[in-house]
């Protein structure tokens, strides 16, 4: 560097550091500064080692010097053995893990450099040790003592922010850094330098580590999901599962969910229902947390459809009944989440309830009545059936007074009105005689075809439904002779005659 006059040579090298181009694999770089044609007395020259790299020896400083000679080569050994890594012989790290705080302290590890430049009370510029192992022990408390001193700064910077528990990464890294400690204090007591140095090294790299994830990766971001969580479906009678994954630097410490009714996750983000679900939305909120309960959370729809038709526990088959009769007729269907309701499509004529139960609402007729039954589910799915309901008349008419015998003179006009009934109506009357008799299909009015001749007719007479029932009855009618005296007793008595013999065969024969 080119003359300068009193100019502060230590601070124009510092601003231009940067310009020497000077990198960390270089070799050692000294520059000599020294003020243009200037007498360097002894107690007025100082020096410093920039950033292990960089060599300054001028005139600014004014440490006092015990000795006045060989100041030059003291001070230009002096700083190269701080290049080198060299540390003042007052210069020490504790391995007191309680005082991570000092720095500088006294101690007589070192008091085998005390006749060497490296001391500020020097006679002397040779060096009583300036070899490999000198430097590695140098180096190794430089290394324990920024290993501490980041050690301490990430457990200040962990408890600013309230963080107590430690994540599994940071626990792992915080092992490390003491394992490679351990070893490196270890080889150091049993002064094997190069060794320690080896792991105090990696315990520093460890320590740096471990504070950048500390104090720059962010510990109050929260977890991330790896795929935003999504809503779900499954089917009625499913078992759920669902499987959610977080990431976070530091590990996921655990997975919640709010409805713990229903659901449960477990340590690793998976869901399963707790219960059978029934059909319906269940709207739940899941959270990730790591180790100092920062979380990310999610809401998410599990839909439980019923996909699954009803069924019938047995299927409705055609049904018949009299004509006049009340139907009832109980159909039953099953689901796994109940039945809704049931419905029929001839709401004219039918009714059913909630039960399954259809009843006539109306007198039916006779006839066929097509009709189509539905059972619901609570989510519409439905099982139908299709039956036929038959309304048939089997049931003979009755008559509303039963015929009797008839008796009447010769000469008069016979005439006998007989009337039936039945829920189909009357369709019409029927007689067997019908060369001596007449009868009016529509009413039921008996009357002679003929002039009668004195004697006992019996006529069997029928009334019929549409449908082909009929009821019967044989009468007996009497044509008798005018005023003839008893006639009428001697009728009488011919007929309870005619009924004792009857009923003493009757009688013979059942106890034969």
């Amino acid at each position: 560097i080119g003359p300068m006059r009193y100019e502060n040579i230590t601070n124009y090298l510092k601003a231009h550091y940067n310009e020497l181009g000077i990198f960390e694999e270089t070799i050692a770089v000294i520059i000599l500064a020294l003020p243009e044609m200037v007498m360097v007395p002894g107690n007025g020259t100082g020096g410093i080692a920039l950033e292990d790299q960089l060599v300054i020896i001028d005139g600014g400083y004014h440490h006092p010097i015990s000795y006045d000679y060989s100041y030059y080569s003291y001070l230009t050994i002096h700083e190269v053995g701080h290049e080198i890594g060299l540390f003042h012989p007052h210069d020490y790290v504790t391995f007191d893990e309680n005082d991570n705080t000092t720095v500088y302290g006294y101690t007589d590890w070192l008091f085998d450099f005390i006749s060497t430049p490296m001391t500020y009370a020097h006679y002397d510029t040779s060096f009583s040790t300036f070899d490999r192992e000198a430097i590695a022990r140098s180096h190794t408390f430089k290394y324990i003592n920024k290993t501490l001193h980041l050690l301490y700064n990430a457990n200040q910077t962990l408890l600013s922010k309230n963080y107590n528990e430690l994540s599994p990464l940071l626990e792992n890294k915080l092992n490390y850094v003491l394992f490679n400690k351990t070893l490196s204090i270890e080889s150091f007591e049993s002064e094997d330098f190069l060794v320690a140095h080896y792991y105090a090294k990696l315990c520093y790299l460890a320590a740096e580590s471990y504070f950048i994830f500390v104090d720059g990766l962010g510990l109050n971001l929260p977890p991330t999901w790896n795929e935003v969580p999504s809503d779900q479906t499954i089917k009625l009678g499913e078992e759920f599962y669902y499987d959610v994954n977080a990431s976070d630097i530091f590990g996921i410490k655990e997975y919640t969910i709010n409805d713990t009714d229903n659901f449960n996750i477990d340590e690793n983000g998976v869901i399963e229902n707790m219960i059978v679900l029934d059909v319906g939305e269940y709207w739940v909120e899941i959270y990730a947390f790591d180790f100092f309960n920062n979380n990310c959370s999610a809401i998410i729809k599990i839909v439980v459809l019923d996909t699954i038709a009803p069924t019938w526990d047995i299927i409705p088959s055609d049904q018949t009944i009299e004509l006049g009769e009340e139907f009832s007729y109980d159909v039953d269907a099953s689901d796994i989440s109940g039945i809704k309701e049931y419905t029929i499509n001839d709401t004219d004529n039918f009714n059913i309830n909630e039960n399954g139960v259809i009843e006539n609402v109306i007198m039916l007729d006779v006839g066929d009545y097509w009709v189509e039954i539905h059972a619901y589910n609570f989510d519409d799915k439905n099982c139908s059936a299709i039956i036929r309901i038959t309304v048939v008349d089997t049931t003979i008419p009755i008559w509303s007074e039963i015929p009797l015998d008839q008796i009447f003179n010769i000469g008069e006009d016979f005439s006998y009105d007989v009337n039936a009934s039945d829920l189909s109506n009357i369709d019409y009357y029927w007689i067997d005689d019908t060369v001596n008799f007449n009868i009016d299909s529509n009413t039921g009015l008996i009357t002679n075809n003929t002039e009668l001749e004195v004697d006992m007719y019996d006529l069997v007479i029928r009334a019929y439904d549409p449908y082909g029932n009929y009821c019967e009855e044989t009468i007996s009618i009497i044509v008798k002779p005018k005023n003839v005296p008893g006639f009428d007793l001697l009728i009488i008595m011919g007929c309870i005659f005619i009924s004792i013999i009857v009923l003493g065969l009757y009688k013979k024969k059942k106890f034969l």
